[in-house]
C-alpha cells in the first residue's frame, strides 16, 4: 500500500530527493576513482558474507530532532554545509528551533537493556544505532563538540549504554555515523 502524508514538509525540507544510482552507475563510478579511493568504497567480500548471513537487525535512527515534525536530519531550515545543493534550505523548522531540541531532550524512560531484549527477542542479530547523523548532534559524549547528548537534561551516554547491554548480551552493534554536519 502506498504511504500517504499530511503534506511534503513533513518529509523534505527543500524539495532534495536523494537521486537512486543503479548498481551498474556506482560500479563504473568507484571504477574511475581508483584502486587507492575504491577500496574505500567497496566492503570485503567476508564482511559483506558476514553482514548478508545476520539477515535481520534493529535499525534505530534518533536523536533530540524526533521532537519536531518532518524527517529527523532534513528538516532543518538554513545553510547545509557539505550538501549536494548549493548548501541553503529553504523550508522546513527554523535552524534556531530545530537547532536547540537539545535543550529539552529528556528521555528517561530510555533503557538499553530493554531495547538489546526487544531486539533479541524478535530474532536480531545485531544493531545499528545512529550515533551521529548529518544534523552534527552526537549521542555520545564527545570529546570535540559541546552539540551531544551530555549537553542535553538527559546528560547520558546512550552509546556507551548500549555498547555495554549489546555487549553483555552478545548482540552485534554497529555505529551509523555521518561526517557531514
Amino acid at each position: 500500500l502506498p504511504l500517504s502524508f499530511a503534506a511534503d514538509d513533513d518529509l523534505h525540507d527543500d524539495g532534495i530527493v536523494m537521486p537512486y544510482v543503479p548498481v551498474g552507475e556506482h560500479a563504473n563510478y568507484v571504477k574511475q576513482l581508483g584502486p587507492e579511493l575504491a577500496s574505500f568504497l567497496n566492503a570485503k567480500p567476508e564482511i559483506l558474507e558476514g553482514w548478508q548471513d545476520m539477515r535481520f537487525g534493529f535499525f534505530i535512527h534518533w536523536d533530540p530532532s524526533c521532537q519536531v515534525s518532518g524527517s529527523m536530519s532534513w528538516s532543518r531550515k538554513g545553510p547545509r554545509p557539505h550538501h549536494s545543493s548549493d548548501g541553503t534550505v529553504t523550508r522546513g523548522i527554523p535552524e534556531d528551533v530545530y537547532n536547540s531540541q537539545y535543550k529539552t531532550f529528556n528521555p528517561v524512560e530510555f533503557d538499553a537493556e530493554e531495547w538489546v531484549q526487544l531486539a533479541l527477542d524478535a530474532g536480531c542479530k545485531y544493531m545499528v544505532f545512529t550515533a551521529k547523523h548529518h544534523n552534527g548532534f552526537c549521542m555520545f559524549d564527545s570529546a570535540v563538540t559541546d552539540y551531544d547528548i551530555m549537553a542535553t537534561p538527559f546528560a547520558r551516554d546512550v552509546c556507551a549504554e548500549l555498547a555495554a547491554a549489546c555487549r553483555k548480551h552478545g548482540l552485534k552493534l554497529f555505529w551509523y555515523y555521518s561526517q557531514p554536519d
